[in-house]
């Protein structure tokens, strides 16, 4: 590089009028971003959970009747304790070598992950807080396992209640 050329670079601004413009239009869309997705999550709270793993939901829990249902009998799921504030279950891995253990709170409609042997260090879905509404999922990745809420599903659109 010549010596007029290293002179011409120190003498320009850092930053130009066009580069400033062009920051502040990313800088607006981000921040529009981050509030359509964080405003416009359902609160509501949710009427029950399902425990996918693998791709295939094994159980169905539904909080205003108290019951809950086996979609997949392969002895994946088994019922540690449960009576009228809590459910205790335990959700196995395909090969029964991973577990989760899931906690239902029947009093404040909630469920979380206590504990779980996917790693020693690492455990997110025991860290994840507990599903109450229907804006989040729990997941753990390395044993494929997903407690999702349930979401009512509407048939005909003209139900739904405007306002």
């Amino acid at each position: 590089m010549s010596y007029n050329k290293i002179e011409q670079v120190r003498k320009t601004k850092y930053f130009r009028l066009w580069d400033i413009l062009i920051y502040g239009i990313i800088a607006l869309i981000i921040a529009a971003l981050f509030l359509v997705v964080f405003l416009t999550s359902d609160k509501s709270p949710t009427n029950g959970f399902t425990i996918r793993q693998a791709d295939k939901v094994v159980f169905t829990y539904y909080f205003d009747t108290d019951k809950y249902e086996y979609a997949l009998a392969d002895g994946i799921i088994s019922i540690d304790g449960q009576d009228d504030k809590s459910l205790k279950l335990t959700v196995y891995t395909a090969d029964k070598s991973g577990y989760n253990k899931v906690e239902v709170d029947k009093v404040n409609k909630s469920v979380k992950v206590v504990d779980a042997d996917c790693s020693l260090l690492k455990k997110d879905c025991v860290y994840t807080p507990a599903l109450k509404d229907n804006s989040s999922v729990i997941s753990c990745l390395p044993h494929e396992m997903y407690i999702e809420p349930l979401i009512k599903r509407v048939d005909n659109p003209s139900d739904i209640p405007l306002g």
